[in-house]
Parts: structure tokens; C-alpha cells; sequence
């Protein structure tokens, strides 16, 4: 197969692609002016056209060794709530030493309530459960 320098959508010719209605799997071949796309599919089927919006790039899953890899390392590194030992008038009201600015209530007042909230729907969009791994 030749590789066209065509490409719509963020997709080029030779990316694999996945059909959003049927979820057919194959290779793009050449994205036409006109709105259609050519694809090569894996399932056998003759190559055919299909609309352009009608495609979307085809992410594989990663391998679980892979994930349970990511999920360790994640776990090691999972952020912490900002304790300043020196002045504890600056720490995070969520560290589990506290904070002495009663003022501050108990929200989190240092972002890893934030970046916990990004891992956790990360985990989600991998299709695993948050709950379960951290």
C-alpha cells in the first residue's frame, strides 16, 4: 500500500482508524477532498468509502502488564498534601498533620485534590476502577 500524504481530522493515510458506528477496525488509505475517506478493513471486507466524520483514530488498549506497571508508578508517586514543617501556618488543611491557619477550613488549598481528581478519571477513561487501585 502506498502512503498518500492525505490526511483529515488529525488522521493521515496508513493510520489505523475505527469506524464510530459499526466499530470496524482498519487502515485508512487515502482521505478524499470530497469528505470520504478509503479503507482497507481487517475483517476481511472489501476496502470501501466512508465519510470522514464517520471515522476516528483506533487506540489500542494497552497490554495489562503495561497498565498494572502505570498503576504501581502511580502509586509511588501519588501526591501528597503540602505539610511546611517549619510554619505550619502554610500547610494544606487536608495534610494529615493539619494546618495552624484554622481559617482555612478543610479544603484543599495546594492542587493535589486536583491532580488526584485527574489520575482517578485517567484510570476511569483506561476502563479501570480507581476505587480498586488506589
Amino acid at each position: 500500500m502506498s502512503r498518500h500524504r492525505s490526511g483529515a481530522l488529525g488522521m493521515q493515510a496508513g493510520d489505523r482508524v475505527r469506524h464510530k458506528i459499526d466499530g470496524r477496525i482498519g487502515t485508512a488509505c487515502e482521505f478524499l477532498q470530497d469528505g470520504d475517506a478509503y479503507v482497507r478493513w481487517d475483517d476481511g471486507r472489501a476496502p470501501t468509502t466512508v465519510k470522514w466524520n464517520a471515522l476516528e483514530p483506533h487506540v489500542k488498549r494497552h497490554p495489562r502488564v503495561i497498565i498494572e506497571a502505570l498503576v504501581t508508578l502511580v502509586g509511588l508517586t501519588l501526591p501528597k498534601h503540602r505539610y511546611i514543617d517549619e510554619d505550619t501556618w502554610y500547610s494544606c488543611p487536608k495534610a494529615p498533620e493539619g494546618c495552624a491557619d484554622e481559617s482555612q477550613g478543610n479544603k484543599c488549598n495546594c492542587g493535589v485534590d486536583e491532580k488526584r481528581r485527574r489520575i482517578r478519571k485517567t484510570f476511569v477513561e483506561l476502563g479501570l476502577d480507581p476505587d480498586e487501585i488506589l
